[in-house]
């Protein structure tokens, strides 16, 4: 078979006529131009899981879980190599979950509603959420217990250790285990999302708004304390004081790094360059950086706020208002967990892949190790086909294409790509001394921008505006460096926002032209409660803005 004619079923969906797609998170998971292999992995685990999680609360009925053969129908899906979701099916779940609806869901996971979709409640699903969704609450935990144990540091240690000796059937039989541990741990942490974080959150949001203190919005949404992702920034913090040596950091986050949500990237532990850097960044910081104290002076602040949003509630209300806050403490922490343990998995994977494209390129079967990405997991674990090296040759250079090529924020129908240096996200940029998204963590700063596209960071200035496309967990350490986050993509509940309540830091998420319109070295007001960017001083007055 012919890779041009696998475009539709492998790296190109067809898209209904009137469905509506994201960016949005999805590309947070499973960035920029995927590999075949990537895709038939995390792509296919997220169809998945995300009809799962639904179905675990009753959202979904049976006959909805099965992953439709027909790709039009599906919820995530892949267009020009970047992976998307389906807003309409978001949308959808609103609208069967009560105490929520199609916009609030909408909005925190991928940052935006567009207009024409359905509103208002559909109640037919509520007996069955009503008897599911308790028991989900009380299992929750012990569920990401299970996984944490089950893709725990020492196995993911053991497998990436053990990878380059294995032979090649051993290595298929191991690959297997680990995309089992990857699918488990994306269920796991998909479940929580949906069944525990979602909800807890937008009680929280709700209880907020009804109290009519919106000046205790940024002290509520923060202060949870052991965040999985933030708890890298005081192992790195360690580092640079002498306490901990760059070893046990990799041995702990060596599964983290640029790509990391791509099969075929480089991370940390393969290359720990970028760590080395950023640690010179965490040298240069005076003792008062200290993250430990920012950890506990969130949490005073968050208790604090509590009592105020109590007292200001009639008596009657405060036992349901101090529920909603227990929850959102228990679950909400729960947003890192398990998607930690899952990049552990997929780490896993890597290591074993390059063995296996090693051992392949050995025998002649492939010209060279890194041609195994561009295979599927069926080939991978399987028989390799026939026109093996023509396939890979085509699959090359159509990942390639793809690579030159960007899709809006979100559209309707079938996507339409544009190149990316003239790409504005399918939005109207409006005045260019204004960059308007969602405010995801409060705080009003001014400093100098620094747009950052590559992930390993290279000679990353501290203390600047840090400005990107997108981000993921290896972006962690940096945010703690940086005045304050702007991201052209996201919601209150994506992967920066989270984290940047936690670290302290301004965030403004959606932009969707942000990284495109905002340039290194320009001075801008960033206030991470309106969401508004401000470009007070261009970096070169005489330079025109990309792409006008």
């Amino acid at each position: 078979m012919s890779a041009a004619a696998e475009p539709e079923t492998l790296l190109h969906f067809v898209s209904p006529k009137n469905a509506v797609w994201s960016r949005a998170n999805a590309e947070e998971a499973i960035p920029g131009t995927v590999t075949p292999l990537n895709w038939t992995v995390f792509g296919t685990v997220a169809e998945i899981v995300l009809r799962y999680g639904f179905y675990q609360i009753g959202a979904l009925s049976a006959r909805e879980l099965a992953v439709p053969k027909d790709t039009r129908e599906r919820c995530v899906g892949i267009f020009f190599g970047r992976s998307a979701i389906k807003v309409d099916f978001l949308c959808e779940m609103g609208r069967r979950m009560p105490g929520t609806s199609a916009e609030a869901l909408a909005m925190q996971i991928v940052g935006s509603t567009p207009p024409g979709l359905p509103k208002g409640n559909v109640i037919r699903r509520y007996p069955f959420i009503a008897v599911r969704l308790p028991w989900q609450w009380l299992t929750l935990k012990r569920r990401l217990e299970a996984v944490q144990r089950a893709s725990s540091l020492q196995w993911w240690r053991t497998v990436v250790q053990g990878a380059p000796i294995l032979e090649l059937q051993a290595a298929k039989a191991q690959m297997r285990v680990a995309y089992q541990h990857f699918l488990d741990a994306h269920i796991a942490n998909n479940v929580a999302i949906v069944a525990g974080v979602q909800p807890a959150f937008n009680a929280l949001v709700k209880l907020i708004d009804s109290a009519q203190r919106p000046d205790l919005r940024a002290d509520l949404m923060a202060g949870y304390g052991s965040h999985a992702e933030a708890a890298m920034v005081r192992e790195m913090w360690a580092i640079s004081r002498g306490r901990r040596t760059l070893a046990d950091f990799l041995d702990q986050y060596g599964f983290h790094g640029p790509h990391e949500g791509e099969i075929s990237g480089t991370i940390w532990r393969e290359d720990p360059a970028p760590v080395k850097r950023l640690i010179d960044g965490y040298r240069r910081l005076g003792d008062d950086a200290d993250p430990s104290r920012l950890e506990a002076e969130k949490i005073r602040l968050r208790a604090a706020a509590e009592q105020q949003l109590l007292a200001a509630l009639p008596r009657s209300r405060r036992f349901a208002a101090a529920l909603i806050l227990r929850a959102a403490n228990y679950f909400v922490p729960m947003r890192g967990i398990g998607k930690m343990v899952f990049l552990r998995a997929l780490d896993a994977m890597r290591a074993i892949a390059r063995r296996i494209g090693q051992l392949l390129a050995q025998q002649g079967a492939l010209d060279c190790a890194d041609d195994v990405f561009y295979l599927t997991y069926d080939e991978l674990i399987g028989e390799l086909p026939r026109n093996v090296r023509q396939l890979v040759t085509e699959r090359r250079a159509l990942v390639e294409r793809y690579s030159h090529v960007s899709l809006p924020r979100w559209w309707q129908g079938e996507a339409r790509p544009v190149d990316a240096s003239a790409d504005h996200g399918g939005d109207d940029c409006g005045d260019k001394s204004l960059v308007q998204g969602i405010g995801a963590s409060a705080g009003v700063v001014e400093g100098l921008v620094e747009v950052v596209t590559d992930p390993d960071f290279g000679e990353v200035p501290d203390d600047r505006i840090l400005v990107a496309p997108i981000t993921d967990p290896s972006w962690v350490p940096l945010m703690y460096l940086s005045k304050a986050l702007v991201v052209d993509i996201g919601g209150e509940l994506s992967h920066a926002a989270v984290v940047a309540r936690e670290l302290g830091i301004p965030c403004v998420v959606g932009t969707g032209h942000g990284s495109r319109i905002l340039r290194s070295g320009d001075y801008c007001r960033v206030d991470g409660t309106t969401g508004r960017i401000e470009i007070l001083r261009r970096a070169d007055p005489t330079a025109s803005v990309t792409g006008d």
